[in-house]
């Protein structure tokens, strides 16, 4: 799931002090996509500050000493409601996969989704058109909201009631574990998407646009890979065998 929000801001905190490289920090956060808020300020005092200011050093060699990109990827605990409301006609209905000679007699929603923030401290040349930046990318990956749905003919029956949501327990436990997965993976892809040095530009807007476009379609081509991942995991647990398994159970334990 992917919804974007495109907003700027841009605020001016006073004239550069070095020639006319004019340091900046762009904070592009963003709810399950990108949106911007832009700060022109100075730059946080660090080992490379020196060479920053450095009125005879080369554009390109003070961009070079800008702070490496950082990159934070996380992903949410999963947490669910339950609900024993809905009838097993409803449940059918919800089900998109559901076939017709079958009834659905418990299901778990959940959305798949992100939220990502880009922060880039960089540098301006006013009189030559020039910007570079340095990315530090946030991304949070979440599966919400999530319910798990027993159909109400069953809320009665402990035995089935039970039955059945230990196997939607079962793909609750695919969504925690596919999450976890997602962040090491995006771990390791992600730097690839802005490469070691900086990005060049022909000004801050130009930077942002550039930015913001690598991360959106970084994020396009990961999540869409990863649904249908998602989904064949899932799958995986909804075999005839299982549907099998939890007919008998409750049948067998009234017998003894």
């Amino acid at each position: 799931m992917l919804r974007l929000l495109l907003t700027q801001k841009a605020i001016l905190l006073g004239a550069p002090k070095a020639r006319s490289f004019m340091p900046f920090v762009s904070r592009l956060p963003a709810v399950a996509g990108l949106a911007f808020l832009a700060a022109l300020v100075a730059p946080p005092a660090d080992a490379g500050l020196l060479d920053r200011l450095n009125p005879f050093a080369s554009f390109e060699s003070r961009c070079k000493a800008l702070p490496d990109a950082h990159l934070e990827i996380t992903a949410l605990p999963v947490t669910f409601t339950e609900d024993y409301s809905q009838s097993l006609r409803s449940l059918s209905d919800m089900h998109e996969s559901a076939q017709i000679n079958h009834r659905t007699v418990g299901l778990t929603q959940a959305q798949l989704a992100f939220e990502s923030t880009l922060e880039s401290k960089g540098l301006e040349d006013r009189f030559g058109g020039r910007v570079c930046v340095k990315p530090s990318v946030r991304v949070v990956f979440f599966a919400s909201p999530m319910t798990v749905f027993v159909a109400r003919e069953f809320a009665e029956d402990d035995c089935r009631r039970d039955m059945i949501r230990e196997h939607e327990m079962r793909h609750v436990a695919v969504y925690r574990a596919y999450l976890a997965e997602l962040v090491e993976l995006a771990r390791r892809e992600l730097p690839a998407m802005f490469g070691d040095g900086p990005v060049y530009a022909s000004g801050t807007r130009e930077s942002q646009d550039e930015l913001r476009a690598r991360m959106k379609s970084f994020m396009h081509t990961f999540m869409q890979s990863r649904y249908g991942e998602l989904r064949a995991r899932q799958a995986q647990i909804d075999t005839p065998e299982e549907y099998a398994r939890l007919g008998r159970a409750c049948t067998a334990r009234r017998a003894d």
